[in-house]
């Protein structure tokens, strides 16, 4: 799965959806949904200088692994390049 925002508060309301959306399925139908913050990460494309420390962002109470970039030529997600 891919979230893209333009911002950081963006993606934690991308990611709280996320959550929710896991605990629901999990009390109702025990769908094994689980997400994985140990293979979740967050890559950060900067505009000009950027800021420079990357506020944390959590994913079930743990904080998601930045990977910054300052250009980038391609990216892959599941071995598939976007």
């Amino acid at each position: 799965m891919v979230l893209l925002s333009p911002s950081i508060n963006g993606i934690r309301k991308l990611l709280h959806i996320c959550e929710e959306y896991e605990l629901y399925y999990e009390m109702r139908r025990n769908h094994g949904l689980k997400y994985n913050v140990r293979k979740s990460e967050m890559v950060v494309f900067r505009a000009g200088k950027g800021p420079e420390r990357i506020p944390p962002v959590l994913l079930d109470g743990t904080p998601v692994q930045v990977v910054e970039l300052c250009s980038v030529r391609e990216l892959r997600v599941s071995g598939k390049s976007l």
